[in-house]
C-alpha cells in the first residue's frame, strides 16, 4: 500500500445485508461529498447495484473491480461481517464495522475490539 488516496472508503457488504447496509449509509454518503465511497456488493447479491445508480451521486461508485484493487489505495473500509474487514485490518487500514439490527454479526473484528480496543476498529452498534 504505497499510494493511499485520502478520503476514499471501500464499503464491502456481506451476502445478505448489502441493501440494509446501503440504506444505513445512504444519507451519510450523500452528505459527505468530500469522500468517495466505493460500494462493493457481494458477488452473489449484485441485484442491489441499481440502488447506487438510482441516487446518481458522483462520490458513490458501484465497485466492480476485485477487492484487492480497492484495498491497495483506500483510506478506510466499512463492513458488516464481511471478511474483507479483517483483511483490511491486517493491512493496517482503519475499519468501521456496522452491526446491523436483526442480523448475526460474526466478524472477528468485534472480538478484537472488545479484547484490546484497537484504534483501527470502530463499531456502530445499531438497535
Amino acid at each position: 500500500r504505497e499510494k493511499i488516496k485520502k478520503n476514499t472508503i471501500l464499503v464491502a457488504a456481506a451476502m445478505h445485508d448489502g441493501g440494509q447496509l446501503f440504506n444505513y449509509l445512504k444519507e451519510e454518503m450523500i452528505k459527505n461529498t468530500d469522500f468517495v465511497y466505493f460500494f462493493k456488493f457481494h458477488p452473489r447479491a449484485r441485484q442491489h447495484v441499481q440502488q447506487i445508480h438510482s441516487i446518481n451521486k458522483p462520490n458513490i461508485i458501484a465497485a466492480d473491480q476485485d477487492l484487492t484493487f480497492y484495498l491497495s489505495f483506500v483510506s478506510k473500509v466499512i463492513v458488516t461481517q464481511s471478511s474483507v474487514g479483517y483483511e483490511a485490518y491486517l493491512l493496517g487500514i482503519p475499519v468501521r464495522v456496522v452491526s446491523l439490527p436483526n442480523k448475526i454479526n460474526d466478524s472477528i473484528l468485534l472480538d478484537i475490539h472488545q479484547q484490546k480496543r484497537d484504534e483501527l476498529i470502530q463499531i456502530d452498534y445499531l438497535d
